[in-house]
């Protein structure tokens, strides 16, 4: 176990429970299929007929707490992101659209809340497990840049520092 602070202190680390065994994975890598809990294709195959699951990752939620993103493709159909606690538990869709397509409270609330940044051109709107819908805008002031996530009605609810 004196191991585990060194290789902390190189690499952010996830914990992933699977059907199998537990698998450890930096956040840059990717995770294998077969590695997914088991939950998560039998849900797809569900919810989204017809998709198929390209790749699998870590991707921490804004709270930072570990997460797993699930890109799901069908041909001639939007791609989107599946996002799942390390327990397969369901948290949210994401799916890329353009910034004009925010409710304009969203768009006053960056611009009150983040003086002097830029929004990217694309946002990520997020419809969660109950059906409520936020937005997640990257946004950039000079060198620095960070994801802010707002409810429909432009309330801040997280801000990567």
């Amino acid at each position: 176990m004196k191991k585990l602070p060194i290789v902390l202190a190189f690499s952010a680390i996830i914990s992933y429970g699977t059907a199998h065994s537990t698998i450890i994975v930096p956040f840059d890598s990717h995770i294998a299929i077969a590695d997914l809990p088991a939950t998560v294709k039998p849900f797809v195959e569900q919810k989204f007929p017809g998709y198929h699951i390209k790749t699998a990752s870590p991707d921490p939620l804004c709270d930072g707490s570990p997460a797993i993103d699930v890109v799901i493709v069908k041909k001639g159909m939007p791609r989107f992101s599946l996002i799942f606690k390390p327990d397969g538990t369901f948290v949210q869709k994401e799916e890329d659209v353009p910034i004009s397509s925010a409710p304009q409270a969203v768009l006053n609330a960056f611009k009150k809340n983040f003086t002097g940044y830029k929004a990217a051109k694309e946002i990520e709107k997020l419809t969660l497990a109950d059906n409520t819908t936020q937005y997640l805008l990257d946004i950039s002031k000079g060198k620095s840049t960070k994801e802010a996530i707002f409810s429909s009605d432009g309330t801040l609810l997280c801000n990567t520092k």
